[in-house]
């Protein structure tokens, strides 16, 4: 298993993909669910056993893995860390809350989750989420961005749940709310003066 999710899974069938994509074919966040092309794998064969070993019983046959979680952070929430996946489901109510979202948006965001800054939730009694909060743009000209990871009870699987732009005052409402589990750092590390110092 790859670190680069985006690029590095692979649809164990082609008929997993079709019915994975069946409804979202349009959406920018499907997209991130479309097969690469590959050979199929035959039945039985070592490719196809090697695939089926590596997803978590309880991840559902059509998630595609977009991410990873070090162990490091992943521990903020009982989780060992490993593959971040997105199910169909969650590509579906991306693109009902958030039509106007590229393909080239979630790419950017999930590709930035290694250096930007990390809050575990505080607000509404949650205790399993994880929010990576991107700066993206220019120095003068950024904008905050949320990717929510959710672990499940026993900690062994990890959801994006969603990812959307946000407005500079939720930064500050986040970070009061919850705890930081890790500042921003390498190309994500910029601080400006207060969290919220954005211009959107």
């Amino acid at each position: 298993m790859t670190r680069d999710g985006i690029s590095g899974s692979r649809w164990s069938s082609a008929v997993e993909w079709e019915c994975a994509t069946r409804h979202y074919a349009l959406s920018a966040a499907a997209r991130l669910l479309r097969a690469p092309s590959e050979p199929r794998a035959a039945a039985g064969s070592s490719t196809e056993e090697e695939r089926a070993a590596q997803r978590p019983i309880g991840v559902p046959v059509a998630a595609r893995q977009v991410a990873f979680l070090e162990p490091s952070l992943a521990r903020a929430v009982r989780s060992p860390g490993g593959p971040i996946w997105m199910s169909p489901q969650t590509a579906q109510k991306q693109e009902a809350t958030h039509p106007e979202l590229l393909a080239s948006d979630y790419e950017a965001v999930l590709g930035a989750i290694e250096e930007c800054l990390v809050v575990k939730e505080g607000r509404n009694g949650y205790t399993r989420h994880l929010l990576f909060l991107v700066k993206r743009g220019s120095r003068f000209a950024w904008r905050w961005w949320k990717a929510a990871v959710k672990a499940s009870e026993d900690g062994s699987e990890l959801y994006l749940v969603t990812l959307h732009p946000l407005q500079a005052g939720e930064i500050d409402v986040i970070c009061d709310f919850g705890s930081i589990v890790r500042r921003a750092r390498g190309r994500q590390g910029l601080t400006p003066f207060t969290p919220s110092h954005g211009i959107f």
